[in-house]
């Protein structure tokens, strides 16, 4: 791992004790010689003992807390960062050989990494002299595992290795199983700092290599369910939202028009992945949001309401997985994933109200459509009223996949909306974040407005089409959006409140419907946006 990505990933992981025994520190040993230098005296096919899958057990989940239990192949190279030094010296009481901030926040040596990981892994990384003088500095977090493993399977192979195959349990779903391939040997050179725990010819194990195993978790068949009254459609939303790794590629079919007065709405796509790891965790199934179909065929779901006491029930509701996350904000949709599609549909009559307070963070939005999506919008229309500390007609922020290569798409797309909002504030996007708009158009109002009980919080990034964009593309868009401001407000404009990188192009803003605001006075970090008057 890089060392950026290694302090980011560590912001999650807790400490797990017994991490089972290490390796001699002797360097490299290739995948041949592997029997030849095991030195056990064990039959191939013997039964390990109680000990050994203990030590071992414990060997894996060291790997699964601190190295995100990534697949390992055989004779891959493992850089001197990994975490298994870390936690191998922390579990064994060795944490005073760390330089301490405080009590999260450390320093070692490169070369002392090095030498520990050695005892983990056949193939370390080698660093020069200078390389190894030079501190890693990493964040330590000490909240507890949701997940453990169980034993399906351990055998020892002809060549000396053993196999061992965990399934990942955790309360909440599934995970997929993982096979680890370690190898025994005698321990010949005991590093100065382990020589209170190790002597030499101590029979120890290294890991050799870490496969997944979603051969082992059955994969459901993508189901395709009609929804044709109010009640279809609550049930549907329970069932996107119980995020079943089985059904995430499911097809919802609107056969009728549907009318929502007097439903309490709860906003669909409000799971995620179990491991609180990173976007795509190796180890889980399971995905961000919504990521499915969701087919309108051309029809109408009337008076979705989320009135203010219901939206402040909601800020405070904590996410399915992780209670700990409060959500976002509000809409029909939560969040519609990377593979999400949502498309031929009509809001009409659409309400969503969030408190626009001091103290509610900015991330806070509200939206018809959905919070966020970094999949695909096609052919939506929408038209109703929203407020919320960032606000937008159709989708709070229209955001990037994981390594920022695309974001989410909305094409075709229609607004009629009132809409407030402090930051980030938009008729069809609150914020463009590597999100593309293609031939979308939006009518109404957008208004800038102060959070209530303060003079603080001065209204920013207001735009008739989008409130802020960051490296985000519009081509061919239209507003007939008035956009005013109760209160001295910053990077407000007719199209785009603040454009930072990106592109706008053939974008168009009426100018009859502009009324006294001044129609193109964007605030743009771009070259040549193309937004006229007409």
């Amino acid at each position: 791992m890089k060392i950026k990505e290694t302090i980011a990933l560590m912001l999650t992981l807790a400490l797990l004790a017994g991490c089972g025994g290490p390796a001699e520190s002797s360097g490299s040993l290739p995948a041949e010689s592997v029997s030849a230098s095991q030195g056990a005296e064990e039959a191939p096919g013997e039964t390990l003992s109680p000990e050994e899958l203990e030590q071992l057990e414990g060997l894996a989940f060291c790997y699964e807390r601190y190295c995100g239990g990534r697949s390992l192949d055989q004779g891959e190279t493992v850089e001197a960062t990994s975490w298994m030094a870390i936690a191998y010296l922390m579990e064994n009481g060795l944490g005073d050989v760390f330089d301490w901030d405080d009590e999260t926040s450390g320093s070692v040596s490169y070369g002392l990494l090095e030498e520990i990981n050695s005892l983990f892994f056949p193939w370390v990384q080698p660093l020069s002299l200078e390389e190894k003088e030079e501190r890693f500095y990493f964040y330590h977090d000490n909240r507890e595992s949701r997940y453990s493993l169980a034993l399906l399977e351990a055998a020892r192979q002809p060549d000396g290795t053993i196999e061992v195959t965990y399934r990942r349990e955790h309360p909440e779903g599934d995970l997929y199983p993982v096979t680890y391939t370690f190898y025994p040997f005698r321990l010949e050179q005991v590093p100065e700092v382990l020589s209170a725990l190790h002597r030499p010819g101590d029979t120890l194990y290294r890991i050799l290599g870490v496969a997944q195993r979603p051969d082992l978790l059955p994969e459901g068949e993508p189901q395709t369910i009609t929804i044709a009254t109010a009640e279809e459609l609550v049930a549907a939303a329970e069932r996107i939202n119980q995020a079943r790794y089985q059904d995430r590629f499911d097809t919802y079919l609107l056969t009728a028009d549907i009318d929502l007065a007097g439903v309490e709405w709860t906003p669909m796509g409000m799971g995620n992945q179990l491991l609180d790891f990173g976007w795509e965790d190796q180890r889980d199934p399971n995905l961000q949001g919504f990521n499915g179909t969701f087919d309108g065929q051309g029809h109408t779901i009337s008076n979705l309401s989320i009135p203010l006491e219901r939206g402040r029930a909601l800020l405070e509701t904590g996410e399915k997985d992780h209670p700990d996350r409060k959500l976002a904000g509000a809409a029909l949709f939560y969040r519609i994933g990377e593979q999400g599609v949502v498309k031929d549909l009509k809001l009409e009559n659409a309400t969503v109200l969030l408190p626009l307070e001091q103290g509610r963070d900015t991330s806070n939005q509200a939206a018809l459509l959905a919070v966020s999506c970094c999949g695909r919008i096609e052919n939506v229309q929408v038209q109703g009223t929203v407020q919320g500390v960032s606000a937008a007609g159709l989708v709070g922020t229209l955001g990037p996949n994981e390594d920022l290569s695309a974001g989410g798409v909305a094409k075709n797309c229609t607004a009629k909306v009132d809409v407030t909002g402090n930051g980030g504030v938009g008729g069809i996007a609150g914020t463009l974040h590597y999100g593309t708009l293609e031939g979308c158009t939006a009518a109404g109002t957008v208004t800038a407005a102060p959070l209530s009980g303060t003079g603080e919080g001065m209204p920013g990034n207001i735009g008739g089409m989008m409130g802020h964009s960051v490296q985000g593309v519009a081509n061919d868009c239209v507003t007939s959006v008035q956009v005013f401001t109760k209160a001295p407000s910053r990077c407000v404009g007719s199209f785009c409140g603040l454009a930072e990188g990106g592109a706008i192009k053939s974008c168009w803003v009426e100018g009859a419907g502009a009324g006294s605001w001044e129609t193109v006075d964007d605030f743009h970090r771009m070259e040549t946006p193309e937004v006229g008057v007409r």
